[in-house]
């Protein structure tokens, strides 16, 4: 998303991976409206807290920030010992799990990622793929909700009025968002329509 800093328009997502310093970075939601600041996870840790203390929110944005966490994990894991990496794997993936217990993103996100780890014979490819995954997760989610956005924008034509309700905006996702990327469409398309908006969080 487009967004104006300190004068400059800049394209942001509201999560983000760091590889080089195994840093996630992401929007901290609590600020907004009033301050727009970035929150940097240096651990998987943070990165569980920036989870269930709300910094991120919505189901594809939390679920990118576990992905994100879970090869944060993999990363600062040292040593070359399969089974404790695995061990350690687990902790990770229980830390992440238990930040939003009710969130189903997370956990299916965490999965993927695992997923794509087996394939690796050591652990500094495992810790490769897991990075790799987790990238992976978030720009699919990005390319998802563009495709939302191409088939919904077909709907909407000039005069139209319409309603968004819950948190579906691209704050809510890596980025573009779900329920609202037809109406980002649909403007960038040139069309003249109204949005309702009977909710905001």
């Amino acid at each position: 998303m487009q967004v104006t800093l300190r004068g400059r328009k800049r394209h942001v997502r509201t999560v983000t991976f760091d590889a080089s310093e195994n840093v996630v970075e992401l929007i901290d939601q609590r600020l907004l409206p009033h301050a727009f600041k970035f929150f940097r996870a240096k651990t998987h840790h943070e990165s569980a807290f920036a989870i269930s203390d709300m910094v991120v929110r919505g189901a594809g944005a939390i679920g990118a920030t576990a992905a994100y966490g879970l090869a944060q994990g993999a990363v600062s894991f040292r040593g070359r010992n399969l089974k404790k990496f695995a061990t350690h794997m687990d902790r990770v993936f229980k830390v992440l799990a238990e930040a939003r217990p009710t969130a189903v993103d997370p956990v299916n996100a965490m999965k993927q990622v695992r997923a794509s780890m087996a394939a690796g014979e050591t652990v500094e490819e495992k810790q490769s793929l897991a990075v790799a995954a987790a990238e992976q997760f978030a720009n699919e989610d990005v390319e998802h909700c563009e495709a939302i956005g191409r088939h919904g924008a077909k709907l909407i034509k000039n005069g139209m009025r319409v309603l968004t309700h819950c948190n579906a905006g691209w704050l809510a996702f890596v980025d573009v968002g779900s329920a609202t990327a037809p109406m980002y469409e649909a403007q960038r398309r040139g069309r003249k329509f109204h949005v309702f908006c009977d909710e905001t969080r």
